[in-house]
């Protein structure tokens, strides 16, 4: 049921229990979820994903920090999308049109970079639940390109979930399962699309 997949935050039952990180201060609760992103250096994982238009699809996201990361949708969904060289690309199979724009204009920069941008970061909020902590961030930079909550297991962190929001409001959720870390991922399914469609510039 995506009614009970997709909220960021702790779930209300469960505010009687002891919270993660409940005696430590927002900022170094940051400072921990940074350096583990910082320290993945990849991970495989099933995703459901889910729009506030309604939309659901499923696959599987491919990350190898720096820079790479690829969504490979289920069928019926002739999407794939992929993170290399400093930009995404969106390829929809079915129509054969591809199209990119820059990574550093999208809160995903927070799990693609090297190293996070504490200069460009305002941390929005913390949320701690029984075994979960959520980050809120925006770019300074930028404010057009929205802002991203990241949700970890916790207190051992590994990613859970994630939700983008468009300034507009417009959010797209994703749920990870079946997370593994530190698997070898061939460099192929990187492979960057070939340009020229008009997918983007059409939405």
């Amino acid at each position: 049921d995506p009614g009970e997949a997709t909220p960021l935050g702790p779930v209300a039952a469960d505010r009687a229990a002891p919270l993660v990180f409940e005696d430590v201060s927002d900022e170094a609760v940051l400072e921990k979820t940074i350096g583990y992103i910082e320290g993945v250096t990849t991970l495989s994982a099933r995703f459901r994903q889910f729009s506030s238009s309604g939309g659901a699809a499923s696959g599987t996201v491919y990350l190898s920090r720096p820079n790479r990361m690829r969504f490979t949708y289920d069928p019926p969904t002739a999407l794939n999308i992929v993170a290399i060289g400093g930009n995404v690309w969106v390829e929809d199979t079915e129509l054969e049109t591809a199209d990119q724009y820059p990574v550093s204009q999208t809160p995903l920069k927070f799990l693609l970079r090297k190293d996070v941008d504490l200069g460009d970061l305002n941390l929005l909020g913390v949320e701690r639940g029984p075994d979960e902590v959520t980050i809120r961030l925006s770019s300074k930079e930028n404010e057009l390109e929205g802002s991203i909550a990241m949700s970890f297991r916790a207190p051992d962190l590994q990613l859970r979930r994630w939700q983008v929001t468009e300034p507009d409001g417009r959010s797209t959720f994703v749920v990870l399962s079946d997370v593994r870390e530190g698997v070898r991922i061939p460099r192929n399914t990187f492979r960057q699309p070939e340009a020229g469609g008009t997918f983007l510039n059409d939405r």
